[in-house]
This record gives C-alpha cells, sequence and structure tokens, in this order.
C-alpha cells in the first residue's frame, strides 16, 4: 500500500471527501476565528488554528473504517463510555450526530448534546449507547487501499486550495501536509497497514472532543433510531 497519486478531476470520489472536510471545518475550525472579516483574505489560504492534518486524517479514518479499530475490550470500553458521558456538560448548541463518512454511514455522536437529550435517564442513555458501538463494531468497513486513496485526495483538494466556507478559503501549507504525509507513509510502509491517530494538542485545546463512533444502521435498528429521526 502506498500513498499514490490522484487525478483533481471533480469526481463523486473527490467530491465526498471535499464535503466530509468541509463539514469538519464549519463544525470544528470556523468557530474559533474571531469573525468571517478575519477569514476573508481575499482568496489567500488560512492556515486552520484548531486542525492539524493528523485530524482531519482522524475524521477521514472514522469514515472509512468506522468503529471497530478502537474496541479491543468491550468492557474498558464501557467504563470509559461512562466515565466520559458522566463528565460531559450537557450543551444544546452543538449536533448530537455528526457526519464523518464519505458515504453517510458514519457518524459521531456527541456526548454532550447526547447527555442533555438524555439527562433523565442517563445509566439508560449509556447502555444504549454502549450497544450501538459494539453493534458497529460488528460491521467490517473499509480497506487500506480506499483509504490511502482517501488521503491522497485530501492532499491534493488542500494543495488546490478546496476547502472553501463561504468564500473563506482553508488550507495547511505544502511543507506541513508533506512532513505528515511521509510519516504516515513510513509507518504503511514498516507495517503495512495505516496508522491510527489521536486529536491533536491543538484539536483538543479548541474543541474538547467527547464522542463516540457508531454505523448508521446500528442506530436505525436500535433504542436510539430517535436520534436518527430528529436528524432526518
Amino acid at each position: 500500500m502506498e500513498i499514490g497519486e490522484t487525478k483533481h478531476d471533480g469526481s463523486r470520489a473527490e467530491r465526498d471527501v471535499q464535503e466530509a472536510i468541509i463539514r469538519q471545518y464549519i463544525l470544528h475550525e470556523v468557530p474559533h476565528h474571531t469573525g468571517h472579516d478575519d477569514l476573508k483574505t481575499g482568496g489567500s489560504p488560512l492556515v486552520p488554528i484548531a486542525h492539524t492534518p493528523a485530524d482531519i486524517y482522524k475524521s477521514l479514518h472514522q469514515g472509512v473504517f468506522g468503529v471497530g479499530h478502537i474496541i479491543d475490550d468491550p468492557s474498558v470500553f464501557g467504563n470509559n463510555l461512562a466515565r466520559d458521558l458522566l463528565q460531559a456538560e450537557p450543551v444544546a448548541d452543538e449536533p448530537i450526530l455528526e457526519d464523518v463518512s464519505l458515504d453517510g454511514t458514519v457518524f459521531r455522536v456527541n456526548l454532550r448534546p447526547y447527555r442533555l437529550r438524555f439527562r433523565d435517564d442517563e445509566n439508560t442513555a449509556c447502555a444504549r449507547l454502549l450497544k450501538a458501538c459494539l453493534d458497529s463494531a460488528e460491521i467490517v468497513k473499509g480497506s487500506g487501499e480506499h483509504f490511502l486513496a482517501t488521503l491522497a485526495r485530501f492532499r491534493d483538494l488542500n494543495k488546490a486550495r478546496s476547502f472553501v466556507v463561504d468564500g473563506m478559503v482553508l488550507a495547511f501549507s505544502s511543507e506541513a501536509m508533506d512532513a505528515f504525509l511521509m510519516e504516515v507513509a513510513d509507518f504503511v510502509q514498516r507495517y503495512n497497514a495505516v496508522p491510527i491517530l489521536s486529536h491533536s494538542t491543538e484539536y483538543k485545546r479548541y474543541n474538547s472532543p467527547s464522542y463516540r463512533v457508531v454505523d448508521l444502521e446500528t442506530l436505525k435498528n436500535c433504542d436510539l433510531a430517535c436520534l436518527v429521526q430528529t436528524t432526518g
């Protein structure tokens, strides 16, 4: 496996990657700037402050592979979920479901609005989300080749300054992208597998991520189907 070349051609696959990354920027980058004026740079790219390339990599990885790669021990996973849910401050200004996939099949369940929604019965809410996560982990998704092709499209779209929100261009420097992708390529060559990354210090400081990843079909067929219906 390797990070190959792609043709920047506006294909459906390329548009899917573009849309997935723009969704991330809308939710987790743009709100951290003082206003649109400091983002409107006359077409010149603005380097993200709340993301590194690793954070976009992580969202793309989740969208391609789903949740299975992070559940080694269901008991530990369940205990960590209960802890994180009880520590999450209930809020109403975040979406409960956040699409991180290229095809609308993988979502983050954000724990802060989730706790607000089910604050009258948090034990049941935790049990239901745990089951949704464990059931999602049984669904085999993605491949290394598909993911590396997705990563190559991220690289090319970033180079082409294709991540635009309300006229605001967000892009990492070529140097930052090249250095990051070289590390990924070295890992792939050494282990013949794609690495699993954590969120960056910058992302944690600005966004305080608190979520779990689930498969959409699992949500539709469990006691949390109401979340899908509410989200539409």
